[in-house]
């Protein structure tokens, strides 16, 4: 009698696309993720800015120039402040970098008002949050869209990392890496399920805002100081500043879930749309703009310009392809020569226009995907089978 197999044996979604029928028989689990710009994200933090007792409750918090609501609980006279911070609200720094900062262990300055106009220049690290949670109204949407300038002047876009000129085109989705790729009908991401929230074990609490049918999208609520934060932060669009999140589950294999498990970049729909009104132009397929996933740098050929043109247009704050940490969103191929990826192109129903940028990452949603395999070997996420409600 064949002895039980004492840890699952887990892959990534695109190792196991590439294995042999026999192969597949020793696996349990394969992950999936979607690293990309996400703005229904926001955080609920109550941390202690004042001594018990010196305040009787507090009215807003200030973040850079940006006022803040507190509550819903007051906290009276406890010292604590609990107040919503939405990841798209302008300040400065940016949002997002505030919540990759907490989840980093890092600290944040603010300035808390009490109910008698006076303010509290506070700076609160770990030690200081209670509690802080990370929320989402909408993530892992499925088949996002390619978005064209069809127009004559430059368009600024939160879809864009520079102006989207005429006849160009950027891009989102992380296509068949998605888990809701392979769940269209959200049959095992269901309320209750756990899956990964920017690198943290997460919630479902429901479908999110704006899902649909043919574009279903997920509502989670996890950590935010368990978060990693390679899976989370700023990303600069022309537009402003947007949030990275990224979102991973694991999905057992069954005869059920393996003819879904083996839908692949070319088999799910992107659709193609204006840029100025999102009006649809026609579609395509992921397998079309997901062709070099990582971004190549090669030293020999850089030229050593004075001011360097590929750290200038990237918008990535936490590091270029130069140093080894990289979003691949692929905007510097087009102003330094030694960067080169093919990022595809997409049609518009006239003819075919080139990608720019994209606003998602497949290469860290495969890092975000070994996360997961970790996760479940460790016990702490949980296969969706099809049969769990």
């Amino acid at each position: 009698m064949p002895q039980p197999r004492e840890e699952p044996v887990v892959v990534r979604i695109d190792e196991f696309w590439g294995m042999s029928e026999g192969e597949r028989k020793s696996v349990d689990a394969v992950t999936c993720a979607t690293v990309g710009l996400m703005s229904g994200v926001y955080a609920v933090i109550s941390a202690r800015v004042t001594e018990p007792g010196e305040v009787r409750r507090f009215d807003h918090v200030i973040l850079g120039k940006t006022r803040l609501p507190v509550g819903p609980c007051p906290n009276e006279r406890l010292g604590m402040v609990e107040f919503l911070l939405p990841a798209t609200v302008p300040s400065d720094p940016p949002a997002p970098e505030i919540l990759r900062r907490l989840a980093s262990g890092r600290e944040v300055d603010l300035v808390v008002v009490d109910d008698e106009g006076r303010e509290h220049e506070a700076t609160i690290g770990p030690e200081d949050v209670d509690r802080a949670m990370l929320r989402s109204t909408r993530t892992c949407i499925r088949n996002y869209h390619a978005f064209v300038n069809t127009g004559d002047e430059p368009v600024n876009t939160i879809f864009s990392p520079k102006p989207l000129g005429p006849g160009e085109a950027t891009f989102s989705g992380c296509g068949g890496y998605n888990p809701l790729e392979h769940d269209p009908n959200l049959e095992l991401h269901r309320p209750g399920r756990r899956v990964l929230f920017c690198g943290a074990p997460a919630v479902i609490t429901g479908e999110g805002t704006r899902s649909s049918h043919e574009k279903p999208n997920l509502a989670l609520s996890a950590d935010l100081m368990e978060c990693d934060p390679r899976f989370m932060g700023a990303f600069r669009t022309s537009a402003g500043y947007e949030n990275i999140a990224g979102v991973a589950s694991a999905i057992a294999l069954t005869p059920e879930t393996e003819p879904l498990l083996d839908v692949k970049h070319e088999d799910c729909t992107l659709p193609v749309v204006r840029i100025e009104d999102r009006s649809p132009l026609t579609e395509t397929d992921y397998g079309a703009v997901w062709k070099d996933e990582e971004v190549r740098w090669d030293p020999g050929a850089c030229e050593g310009c004075d001011r360097c043109a590929l750290e200038e247009v990237c918008p990535y704050p936490y590091g270029t392809i130069k140093d080894g940490e990289c979003f691949h969103c692929g905007l510097c191929v087009s102003v330094c020569p030694a960067v080169s990826a093919d990022l595809g192109e997409v049609p518009t129903g006239d003819g075919t226009v080139e990608v720019i940028a994209r606003e998602s990452s497949a290469f860290k949603a495969k890092k975000l995907m070994e996360k997961a395999v970790e996760a479940v070997e460790e016990g702490l996420l949980e296969p969706l089978e099809p049969s769990q409600r």
